[in-house]
């Protein structure tokens, strides 16, 4: 990389950089077609290979729970909030360099915005549906607000979750994540199709960008799972150096999923334990989306002022407390827990702070039902184990996993639930794999005789 100090910019040194061509022909007035041209580029590269500091390039923003936050405004400038106050900055403050996309548009932030707008701009033109899911409008609401929230703290978040839009057509989902992508990088963004035959494309877009959004999620993609596993936990993709033959590359995503779906078929059980669904419904009336659109544009300054307004108190929350101890038995605890400190430093009330600690942590506990709900839904075994509990005789009843394979066999003759097992032994190896999700359900004993698992099940009491 080049840090052009005059215009506190970053650039990527490769040959086929329209930028770098763009600036150095304005500095030097060599074009790309020169010797000259491709001799300067050697050059920059040998110099920054050799000579300069190895630096961590940023995109978006960074926090430092020793500093503060570091949003780029995508114009050679930092907003840098410190907890106190939000000062304009150059690119490249505290070594804390970003790299520009040309195509994202720049914001500027307006002191003493009065809250609402966050709600109104985005979150109001959601349609959250509390018919289909186990949290109500509100609980999806603020949800919602905090992982809008949680985009600005990835650098503490190692393990991010994968949202989920889902719900009939016409309901919105493409279109909310449009509104959020073009809410933080401007008119340029655009949700991206998920072709079967492109696993490469789209992890290339993944690896480049800091927020993702997949659309139509709608078919099951052989790879997609592995792909989104691999993303909220941090896993790196390792791939071979071009025109090598042993040397090999890893490409680390730091980049927050979305996904909208109508079917989803991407429920394994590592991917829904990251996964927070949003359920919408169709709008019975409709305003045209450019009309919304040029009203989110129009308005975007004030919307990002207000969230920065908010960051801060974050911010401030971080630095006052910078031995956090909080746990939680939420898969993705990084989440969790920017969600928990979200809470409490929205007000300056220790007693009401805490209360909304505790109420996050309840949220967290709905969610993770709803989790579970999502992934057992899409698997025959917990629609069998539902038609064999509808028996009494059944509640308590101590049986071998071969006697519940056998019953379960029988259910999907009469049911034809899709019940696919063909062994005891592989029934009984998806059995255990989602034992913690059942007992979200259902109380579960286990016990071992004569080298057989023995399974006994009764009805939860809010279920019996």
């Amino acid at each position: 990389y080049w840090f052009n100090e005059g215009e506190n910019r970053l650039y990527t040194l490769t040959g086929t950089d329209v930028d770098l061509a763009v600036a150095i022909n304005q500095r030097y007035g060599l074009n790309q077609t020169e010797k000259e041209y491709h001799y300067l580029v050697a050059e920059l590269i040998a110099e920054a290979s050799s000579r300069s500091p190895e630096t961590v390039i940023r995109r978006f923003c960074h926090f430092d729970r020793h500093k503060g936050l570091y949003l780029y405004n995508n114009k050679g400038e930092i907003y840098f909030l410190d907890g106190q106050t939000v000062e304009l900055v150059p690119n490249g403050k505290d070594e804390v360099m970003f790299l520009s996309n040309t195509e994202d548009q720049h914001f500027t932030y307006q002191a003493d915005t009065k809250p609402g707008q966050i709600d109104r701009f985005l979150i109001d033109q959601i349609n959250f549906d509390k018919e289909s899911s186990r949290l109500d409008i509100s609980e999806q609401q603020l949800l919602f607000r905090v992982w809008l929230h949680s985009l600005f703290f990835g650098s503490i978040q190692p393990t991010k979750p994968l949202i989920a839009f889902i719900g009939e057509a016409r309901s919105g989902k493409t279109f909310t994540l449009r509104l959020v992508g073009r809410f933080l990088f401007g008119e340029s963004f655009e949700v991206s199709g998920v072709d079967a035959k492109r696993e490469d494309d789209c992890r290339i877009n993944i690896i480049n960008s800091a927020f993702v959004a997949l659309d139509n999620v709608d078919k099951p993609i052989s790879w997609l799972e592995d792909l989104l596993a691999s993303v909220c936990t941090g896993v790196g993709f390792a791939r071979r150096k071009l025109f090598t033959d042993t040397t090999q590359i890893t490409d680390k995503a730091d980049c927050f999923l979305a996904v909208t779906s109508r079917t989803p078929h991407f429920m394994r059980e590592d991917v829904v334990d990251r996964m927070i669904p949003f359920k919408v419904k169709r709008w019975d009336k409709a305003i045209p989306d450019a009309r919304t659109l040029s009203a989110l544009m129009a308005n975007r300054n004030l919307i990002m002022s207000e969230l920065i307004d908010n960051l801060n108190r974050m911010v401030s929350y971080y630095l006052r407390n910078p031995e956090l101890n909080y746990e939680t038995s939420f898969r993705i605890a990084d989440f969790a827990e920017v969600g928990w400190v979200y809470m409490r430093s929205m007000t300056a009330d220790i007693g009401k702070s805490e209360g909304l600690g505790n109420y996050w942590d309840r949220l967290l506990g709905k969610l993770i039902n709803l989790q579970s709900e999502e992934l057992l839904l899409s698997l025959p075994i917990y629609h069998c184990l539902q038609a064999w509990m509808q028996d009494g005789n059944n509640h308590g009843r101590a049986v071998a996993a071969f006697e519940l394979f056998d019953a379960f066999k029988a259910i999907e003759e009469r049911k034809s639930y899709g019940f696919g097992h063909q062994t005891t032994r592989s029934f009984g190896r998806s059995l255990a794999n989602i034992r913690s999700n059942l007992q979200h359900f259902y109380q579960i004993e286990v016990t071992k005789k004569d080298n057989r698992y023995i399974y006994a099940f009764w009805p939860l009491p809010s279920e019996s």
